[in-house]
């Protein structure tokens, strides 16, 4: 079981910075393995994934509109996600982060905190661009996006959750 967190970006954004930004926050080493994706198995926009299996504390991919609104799974296929599915508009960029359920840190952090932490952190990066975004954790889901870098405490705690 994973912890999966969403981040949709509602105004034009260029989708690389938002991905680098992402993966210095992940990454100890400069050089990260990651991959573009283009029409892949998920059925996403084109974008970047980085690779499982170097170490990193989640999977982080950013995907972004490219010819119309934002793909999105279908209804039918996001039954586990409670609240209703926005339809996103056409500068929209996605971002997508992944962690088990048994992620630990040596301080004791979960994978919930390191989420609010990550997600904190990108959207004080948006906050400062002066684009709107919403966020959330599966295990809140869409009903309860926030928009601010803060998340509510029961969600984790972010300075838990730093890396570095």
């Amino acid at each position: 079981m994973t912890l999966s967190t969403h981040i949709i970006i509602l105004d034009p954004t260029p989708p690389r910075p938002v991905f680098d930004l992402g993966v210095s926050l992940l990454a100890k080493d400069p050089v990260v393995d990651w991959e573009p994706l283009v029409d892949d198995a998920w059925g996403d926009d084109p974008g970047w994934v980085t690779k499982i299996g170097q170490g990193l504390a989640a999977i982080y991919m950013v995907t972004h509109a490219v010819d119309g609104p934002l793909r999105y799974y279908e209804p039918a296929d996001v039954e586990w996600m409670s609240g209703p599915i926005p339809d996103w508009n056409e500068h929209a960029v996605r971002i997508f982060m992944d962690t088990a359920y048994g992620y630990r840190q040596p301080n004791g952090a979960r994978s919930e905190d390191l989420h609010v932490w990550l997600a904190g952190e990108i959207a004080n990066h948006l906050d400062d661009l002066g684009v709107r975004y919403l966020w959330w954790l599966d295990t809140w889901g869409s009903e309860d996006a926030q928009t601010t870098p803060h998340a509510p405490p029961e969600w984790g705690d972010p300075e838990l959750g730093r890396l570095g």
